[in-house]
């Protein structure tokens, strides 16, 4: 089906112009989008380590705990955030 503009008249096609600039177009956004598909999908292991790494509250309360000479809580949280990276290594 031929590209064509919206009027009140109703649809009028492109002419073979407009349907080169178009697909010129077109062209182009379907590599911007397979580009940014790319860095998504390069970047999944940050995802998937966000979902399982200790929560900010947890970490600074570790930390707070380190500061006064307790790191049980810090040792453990490295332990488990050593592990979350081998689950999802980066690529």
């Amino acid at each position: 089906m031929a590209n064509h503009h919206m009027t009140d008249k109703g649809p009028i096609p492109f002419t073979a112009e407009e349907e080169i600039k178009w697909a010129e177009k077109e062209a182009i956004a379907d590599k911007k989008h397979k580009e940014e598909m790319e860095e998504y999908d390069k970047n999944k292991y940050q995802r998937d380590r966000k979902l399982e790494y200790p929560s900010i509250e947890d970490v600074t309360v570790a930390l707070a705990e380190k500061a006064e000479g307790d790191s049980t809580m810090w040792d453990e949280i490295t332990v488990k955030r050593q592990a979350i990276k081998a689950k999802h290594p980066k690529e």
